[in-house]
Parts: structure tokens; C-alpha cells; sequence
């Protein structure tokens, strides 16, 4: 009986060990494809019923750019792309400077049936804050954020490619 349970307990540590190191390495990946760069900030539009922009832009503590656009949007496909070094400083400044990741993880107005909603995930200080919006009020800051991306997808030269996606 004792050499069974060593037997499958030795059998889960594999297993475990083996998952593990399966992880460690798309890790290793990822950081290979966009150089060891961790996330910045990330907006992703959603569909609605009318003509909302469907994307998905991502922005990197590098500067580098990944775009993912789906619908109502100049860029449909993927791109990638970097920001200036000015570009970049301001963003950052911004998030700082508004607190962003200390904001809540949830504005929604239950009563709103189509409303745009987006999804802002922030990486500046602390781990990634994912920050969802449907609402017709949230605090400005957030509004003056997801602009501010949309304003620079008209800003940075954009690069189309087929092998950069994001999950």
C-alpha cells in the first residue's frame, strides 16, 4: 500500500515537473519574441451594435507596439510598431500620475444594454491591473487614457505582419 501512494506521488512530481518546465519555456518564448519586455498598458475595444473600433493594442515598457485590429479600424490585421521615446515618457507619466492601477477593477452601469465598453490592463509599478468599462461616467482619467491609446493608433508607424498575436 505505502509503495503505491510512493509510486503515484513520484508519478505526480513528474508530472508537475514536467508542466512546469512546458511553462518556463513559452515563457522564455515570449520574452524572446519582443526581447525580455514585459507589458505596459493594453486597451481592448469590444464590439457593440453600431460602428465601434475593434481592437486590441498593447503597448510594451520598450515602446514596441502590437496592434490587433478586428473591425472599424484603419489597421485590420496585426501590426507592430514603436513609439518615441517622448511618446513613451508621456504615457508613462500619465499612468503615474493619475494612479491608474490603484483605480477599481469594475466600472458598469448594469442598465446600459450597447454601451462601448473596453478593457484597460495596466503594468507600469505593479503586477498587471486589468481595469473593465461599461459605463457612461467613469472617472475621466480612464476616459483621458483610452484616447490618449486611440490617439497614438494614428501616430505610430505601423508595421503589418501575421505572426505577432495576442492572447
Amino acid at each position: 500500500m505505502h509503495k503505491s501512494i510512493l509510486a503515484f506521488g513520484i508519478v505526480v512530481c513528474l508530472f508537475t515537473a514536467c508542466s512546469n518546465s512546458k511553462s518556463a519555456s513559452n515563457s522564455k518564448q515570449n520574452e524572446k519574441q519582443f526581447g525580455g519586455d514585459s507589458l505596459l498598458v493594453s486597451v481592448e475595444r469590444s464590439p457593440c451594435f453600431g460602428a465601434c473600433p475593434e481592437y486590441k493594442l498593447s503597448i510594451y515598457k520598450s515602446g514596441f507596439a502590437i496592434l490587433n485590429g478586428s473591425r472599424n479600424i484603419t489597421q485590420i490585421g496585426n501590426f507592430k510598431g514603436n513609439l518615441s521615446l517622448d511618446q513613451l515618457n508621456e504615457l508613462v507619466a500619465f499612468i503615474r500620475e493619475n494612479k491608474i492601477e490603484d483605480k477599481d477593477s469594475v466600472y458598469v452601469n448594469k442598465y446600459l444594454a450597447d454601451f462601448p465598453a473596453f478593457t484597460l490592463y495596466v503594468s507600469d509599478i505593479h503586477p498587471t491591473k486589468k481595469i473593465f468599462v461599461n459605463h457612461e461616467a467613469p472617472p475621466q482619467d480612464l476616459n483621458l487614457l483610452k484616447e490618449t491609446l486611440n490617439n497614438l493608433l494614428n501616430r505610430i508607424s505601423w508595421t503589418k505582419t501575421s505572426d505577432l498575436k495576442q492572447d
